[in-house]
């Protein structure tokens, strides 16, 4: 079975799943961007 942030992206179900997603990948980003401005 394929992983299911790639199902995400390829085939997005709901419109939640997408602004999930959305959101995760801003935190990550946030986080990576004051670590390595830190």
């Amino acid at each position: 079975m394929m992983p299911s942030g790639v199902i995400m992206f390829s085939t997005p179900k709901t419109l939640s799943e997408i602004l999930v997603t959305s959101l995760c990948v801003l935190i990550v980003a946030a986080f990576l961007q004051a670590y390595f401005v830190a």
